[in-house]
């Protein structure tokens, strides 16, 4: 196996999440460095304001660790082509099966809605890329950073998880990070394998 999950939770008041980790002044402006920004339905521009998510009582964080083997860190070290195949094949995995259990955890417990952890990755390829709609606009879900949240601080003082980076090759670990915005008091509960 490339990889094993670590999963931490964490509810705090949605206020306090928005209050306290939003500051799109400063992080939406960092999108313009990102390749998916403009060719990503749930990254910038034209997406709502975080404001508009604001409507929500409580925020489950929910930070999946996805812990690379030595194999897989082997591999991914010989070519960015070949780090980034790794992160897919793993990261990229374990990413559209959260989003997946949020999505259903969503429909049980109306009204919710999740922040997702990076951009939409339900799509191989993106329609607005092609200038296209969404082609599954009932699953597209924004990212923390889209929103203009401070993903290093959540993981660090929410999670308890500090986010890792690599010159070469993949980090150890990488956080997928996500928060389900809800009116009740629910953590989401959902196994990954």
């Amino acid at each position: 196996m490339l990889y094993k999950t670590e999963v931490t939770t964490n509810e705090i008041p949605s206020a306090e999440l928005f209050d306290k980790y939003c500051i799109p002044d400063k992080i939406v402006p960092l999108c313009r460095d990102c390749p998916d920004y403009a060719r990503a339905w749930s990254c910038p521009p034209g997406i709502p304001n975080s404001d508009s998510f604001r409507r929500y009582l409580y925020a489950a964080i929910v930070g999946v660790k996805v812990i690379y083997s030595d194999n897989a860190l082997t591999q991914a070290a010989d070519s960015p082509e070949a780090a980034e195949a790794v992160r897919a094949d793993t990261y990229g995995k374990v990413k559209r099966k959260v989003l997946s259990a949020l999505l259903s955890a969503e429909k049980l417990s109306p009204p919710s809605y999740t922040i997702a952890a990076g951009r939409c990755e339900i799509c191989g390829r993106c329609a607005r890329i092609d200038g296209l709609a969404c082609r599954n606009p009932w699953a597209l879900r924004y990212s923390f950073s889209a929103l203009g949240f401070d993903l290093g601080r959540i993981s660090e003082e929410l999670l308890g998880i500090p986010l890792l980076w690599a010159d070469k090759g993949l980090p150890p670990y990488n956080m997928a990070i996500y928060a389900f915005l809800s009116n009740s008091r629910t953590v989401p509960d959902f196994h990954i394998s």
